[in-house]
């Protein structure tokens, strides 16, 4: 994977910053090793959130010249008590693309296919497969959120140290390519639903700083969504009860506010970060809004499910 110089104007106190060029590069090898690196910031303290947003665009620049398409964008640290531990007032935000859809048949592309796993993508028994994530449920069964049988095999995500999370995610009707207020926010996205996303980090035990995490498309690594529901239908999101739980065995609670006091805000924050970095994002384009608990490790062959009122439960078994 090539990856386009970046010209980087740097203040001459911090001449030594390593290049975002070289910064994605060398996140793209150990991704591709399948093994963890030193925080840039151990040897470059100076670095900061802008430095990371300008590796991050050269390696989305790579991905796509590689032959992948983005298909979203993420934020990530928005529980308050997270911004607290990294010293930030906002959340940050990362991109996603078609190579990270768990929901999505084998890439066949050499350098993002199941390379380094040893594994063939596993058989799917169509007993456990839900229906299409386009598919959109114009009202959600009286017990959405609770009892769905429905079952996802996603494919093998590569990562070094695989956590999963709950997330709520939004599915934009309209481009965002301006800011918006919480109120426009019901009015550009069409559709809720469901979600986990699969974290990995390319920094030990997940030992970063905010530039390293930046830097690191704040640790993405695959995600899936469920069925989707018209934000009409889509009741109270702040209120909206989520249950993760692995195996039957509940692991954590929490309440849709978890994310930033209302998820919704999630689209308000994202759209101002794209406004400052000169992008947008299409019509179609899926928002995963932010954890709504604490990421737990992703084990092979335990089902993970995630509950929340209002919306389809998502059952997700992790490949062996």
């Amino acid at each position: 994977m090539a990856f386009p110089s970046a010209s980087v104007a740097f203040p001459s106190a911090s001449a030594a910053f390593l290049s975002a060029s070289a910064a994605a590069e060398a996140l793209a090898e150990a991704r591709a090793a399948g093994r963890t690196r030193p925080p840039f910031t151990d040897s470059d303290p100076l670095l900061d959130e802008q430095w990371g947003y300008r590796v991050q665009d050269v390696d989305r620049a790579a991905r796509l010249a590689a032959g992948e398409r983005q298909v979203g964008a993420k934020l990530g640290l928005t529980s308050r008590a997270k911004q607290v531990t990294m010293g930030v007032h906002q959340p940050v935000a990362g991109f996603l693309t078609d190579a990270m859809d768990l929901s999505a048949p084998p890439d066949p592309r050499p350098d993002t296919a199941q390379a380094g796993t040893g594994r063939s993508e596993p058989p799917v028994n169509p007993d456990h497969v839900g229906r299409s994530a386009d598919t959109v449920v114009d009202d959600p069964p009286a017990d959405a959120g609770r009892g769905d049988p429905r079952v996802k095999i996603g494919r093998t995500v590569r990562a070094v140290q695989p956590r999963i999370e709950p997330e709520i995610a939004f599915r934009l009707g309209r481009a965002l390519d301006h800011p918006i207020t919480a109120l426009e926010a019901r009015g550009i996205a069409d559709a809720v639903s469901v979600a986990v996303e699969v974290i990995d980090s390319r920094f030990a035990g997940f030992g970063f700083r905010l530039p390293d995490v930046v830097a690191d498309n704040t640790s993405a690594a695959g995600f899936l969504t469920g069925e989707w529901v018209p934000t009409t239908n889509a009741g109270d999101l702040a209120a909206a009860h989520c249950v993760f739980s692995a195996d039957g065995t509940t692991l954590l609670e929490a309440t849709g506010d978890a994310v930033l006091g209302d998820p919704w805000l999630a689209l308000v924050h994202l759209s101002e970060h794209l406004h400052r970095q000169g992008q947008s994002l299409p019509a179609g384009s899926v928002v995963l809004a932010g954890a709504l608990t604490d990421a737990v490790p992703l084990r092979p062959g335990v089902t993970y499910r995630v509950e929340i009122d209002g919306l389809v439960a998502l059952t997700y078994t992790a490949p062996s």
